[in-house]
């Protein structure tokens, strides 16, 4: 996925995070937060040399 196309879907996830985060009780800047904290694992994930890049629901939820 080129840089435009990953920023462009960070892009879309944070409006659909900005029209759903108060269905979901949640307010934006929380649900913001959320994004925040996956993108970070993600591209830690991405760039780290090991070889078990899967994202663990504890890594998630903490």
């Amino acid at each position: 996925m080129s840089d435009t196309a990953v920023e462009q879907f960070w892009s879309e996830l944070e409006g659909l995070l900005k029209r759903h985060s108060l269905e979901n009780g949640l307010t934006y800047v929380e649900a913001l937060g959320v994004l925040c904290m996956v993108r970070a694992k993600l591209e830690q994930d991405v760039l780290s040399d090991d070889d078990d890049n899967d994202v663990e629901e504890s890594d998630i939820t903490s």
